[in-house]
C-alpha cells in the first residue's frame, strides 16, 4: 500500500442560514478522508482507518470511500453510536459558520492494524485526529510506522 491514513469522517450538511433556508445539501468529508480520496484519484493505493456509526450516514461514508478506490477493510462500524455531522451555513458577505456535532464513534488503540501500517510506504495523520478523538490510536499508528521505518506525514 502506498499510503495508510486514519481519522474522522462525517456528514456535511451545507445550507444558507439554517433558520431561513428550506433546502440543504448532504456530503461526506473529513481531513484524512479527503486526503485518502485525493490520493486514490491520483492513482495511489490508499487505506483508511476510521470509525463510523451504524447508520445510513456511516454506510454512505464507507460507500463513497470504496467507490473512490480507497481500501476500507480496516474501517470500523460502531452500532451504538451515530455518525458525526457538521453543519456549514453560507452567509452573504460573511465567513461561513461551521458547527460540529461529534459523536461517540471513536478510534481506540486496539483498532490500529500495526501490520498494515508496517507494510505501507507512508502513514498520513493529522493533529485534528489526535486533538479531538483518537490520540491513543494515532500514537499507536505512528509508533508502528516508526518501528517499521515507514515515512510519517502530518
Amino acid at each position: 500500500m502506498d499510503v495508510y491514513t486514519l481519522g474522522e469522517a462525517f456528514g456535511v450538511v451545507t445550507s444558507g442560514r439554517v433558520r431561513h433556508e428550506h433546502e440543504a445539501r448532504l456530503d461526506v468529508a473529513g481531513a484524512e478522508f479527503t486526503v485518502a480520496v485525493g490520493l486514490a484519484r491520483l492513482g495511489h493505493e490508499v487505506g483508511w482507518l476510521g470509525k463510523v456509526g451504524g447508520d445510513d450516514l456511516g454506510a454512505r461514508i464507507l460507500t463513497v470511500l470504496r467507490g473512490e478506490g480507497v481500501d476500507i477493510s480496516d474501517a470500523r462500524v460502531d452500532e451504538g453510536s451515530p455518525t458525526g455531522i457538521l453543519l456549514k451555513e453560507s452567509r452573504l458577505g460573511q465567513t461561513a459558520r461551521v458547527t460540529y456535532y461529534r459523536t461517540g464513534a471513536r478510534l481506540a488503540q486496539g483498532n490500529v492494524p500495526v501490520d498494515r501500517i508496517a507494510a505501507s510506504r507512508i502513514l498520513h495523520v493529522s493533529g485534528i485526529t489526535a486533538a479531538l478523538n483518537a490520540r491513543d490510536a494515532m500514537h499507536a499508528a505512528v509508533r508502528a510506522a516508526r518501528t517499521a521505518r515507514v515515512l510519517v506525514s502530518v
